[in-house]
């Protein structure tokens, strides 16, 4: 049985953001096809993984799990040292001296090196074994959208970052034997349009057997108002940037809804907001996270900010619920269609005008359209068979 190093700059457990979601089930795709799995991840703290490590959950999908530790202190001369050489932020960050040396030591041991994000090229950097890149997204894309709705030290690191990882994203396509990446969109970007033999779509995917049994929970009928949910993990800067321009921009113009908020680290500026607001609640952490949207109208993916594609926007679709977006976050979808199986808008006012007009015929045709599509083009299921054959020819 052939062998695999997944190299990722973060444990893949608990499935609280995209990263993770991703680094997990493609992990047990390749299981699935039948790789015996090592896992190489970086972790801060020891918290973040050793509660995890022995749950059935992991242990029947990796191996091995190699946890490398990134100090405070090697962080920060991470990021000088980038500085110092004018290189991205993005290439240094994650790479420790403890790391390079456990990987020199056991490279030569896997038939296949998998790279999870351009954080972890470094550590394969003068290794000619045969490996992976997935870009999952491209941050050079990202950063040049970002620039201009992004505020504070934010836009600050993406006019620093938008050239130099642009630069390191083109520079490592010829380092690797095979890349992957989340959307036609993102590779097109690092590509400059150029068609590569050596380049994979793999988008994000969904779980189906997990959705479908809370897909029909019978809505709580008694509130005269439409429940609206969003999602995300709420440290991370697009997210928080999304559910507060939401409330700030769109929720005092619209009428006869509460919004539920699901997502982890909530900062004092989101806090403070949401105090000040009626029919807005904070739920925080939930354990099950599809319960609440199934008994939600509506799902809301406000993100202004970001590339490739967007988990919370297939679990609201998945769910068969209307998502209501904006038209960027639906560009890397395939064969989407606007209106039909999600609603994507251009601007603030037509945002507030979609959620004020809106339906309950609408909202149920749109769910229903919603389903059909991520059941035809993007569960876990129809992704491992792409990549089986993908990863072996």
């Amino acid at each position: 049985m052939k062998k695999v190093l997944y190299m990722a700059f973060r444990f893949p457990y608990p499935l609280t953001d995209g990263y993770r979601v991703r680094v997990y089930n493609y992990c047990k795709c390749l299981k699935k096809i039948g790789y015996n799995i090592d896992l190489f991840f970086i972790y801060e703290k020891e918290e973040e993984y050793i509660n995890y490590i022995s749950l059935s959950e992991i242990t029947l999908i990796f191996n091995k799990i190699i946890p490398i530790k990134l100090s405070k202190t090697q962080k920060i001369k991470n990021i000088l040292k980038s500085f110092l050489k004018k290189e991205s932020l993005q290439e240094n960050i994650f790479i420790t001296p403890q790391g390079l040396k456990k990987i020199y030591a056991i490279y030569e041991n896997y038939d296949k090196i998998i790279i999870s994000y351009i954080r972890m090229y470094k550590y394969l950097k003068n290794i000619n074994e045969s490996k992976i890149i997935d870009y999952t997204d491209s941050l050079g894309y990202h950063y040049s959208n970002a620039i201009d709705s992004a505020t504070g030290m934010w836009k600050w690191i993406y006019k620093y970052e938008v050239e130099r990882v642009t630069k390191f994203e083109k520079m490592i396509l010829n380092k690797a034997d095979k890349y992957m990446i989340t959307s036609k969109i993102d590779m097109n970007y690092i590509t400059e349009n150029k068609k590569l033999d050596n380049f994979g779509i793999f988008p994000q995917g969904i779980a189906l057997e997990d959705i479908d049994k809370f897909k029909k929970v019978k809505k709580n009928e008694t509130s005269l108002l439409r429940t609206i949910v969003f999602i995300g993990k709420l440290d991370y800067y697009p997210n928080e940037d999304a559910i507060v321009y939401f409330l700030t921009d769109i929720w005092p113009h619209i009428k006869n809804y509460k919004l539920k908020i699901i997502g982890i680290n909530a900062g004092l500026k989101l806090l403070r907001i949401i105090k000040k607001l009626e029919d807005v609640e904070m739920l925080g952490y939930v354990e099950n996270q599809y319960e609440v949207i199934s008994e939600a109208d509506l799902m809301i993916a406000p993100v202004r900010i970001g590339g490739g594609i967007q988990n919370k926007i297939l679990e609201g679709m998945a769910l068969g619920k209307t998502v209501i977006t904006f038209y960027d976050r639906i560009k890397p979808f395939e064969n989407i269609e606007n209106n039909k199986e999600i609603i994507a808008v251009k601007t603030t006012e037509e945002y507030i005008k979609t959620l004020n007009n809106i339906n309950e015929k609408k909202l149920k045709e749109i769910g229903e359209a919603a389903y059909t599509y991520i059941k035809n083009n993007y569960t876990w299921e129809k992704i491992g068979e792409k990549l089986e054959s993908w990863i072996e020819n």
